[in-house]
């Protein structure tokens, strides 16, 4: 079971220094990991992450709904172009499913 209090305190402290996780959660990803003192190392590819247990890793899922809940708030809101695609696919989203 995930702790709440501490997913908020992680998240809000990942999104209050690293300005590119309030739009993208791969990266919010990347630096709540750095924050839990997972490994992440350098790789050809981009950074690997050393798994010791793989169960034990924080839920992806957890830190993206609690970045959304924050935004939705008005808090550490992205870029105006990531906030403007958003808005748009809302809308797209609303018009084709308001349909139904």
């Amino acid at each position: 079971m995930v702790d709440f209090a501490s997913v908020r305190a992680v998240t809000v402290d990942v999104l209050s220094s690293v300005e590119a996780a309030r739009s993208n959660d791969m990266v919010l990803y990347v630096h709540v990991l750095k924050r839990l003192g997972w490994v992440l190392e350098p790789h050809k590819f981009g950074l690997s992450l050393v798994i010791p247990d793989l169960y034990a890793m924080p839920p992806f899922e957890s830190y993206s709904r609690m970045r959304r809940k924050l935004q939705s708030e008005g808090l550490f809101l992205p870029d105006q172009r990531t906030l403007s695609v958003r808005v748009d696919c809302e809308e797209d989203f609303r018009e084709y499913y308001g349909s139904c």
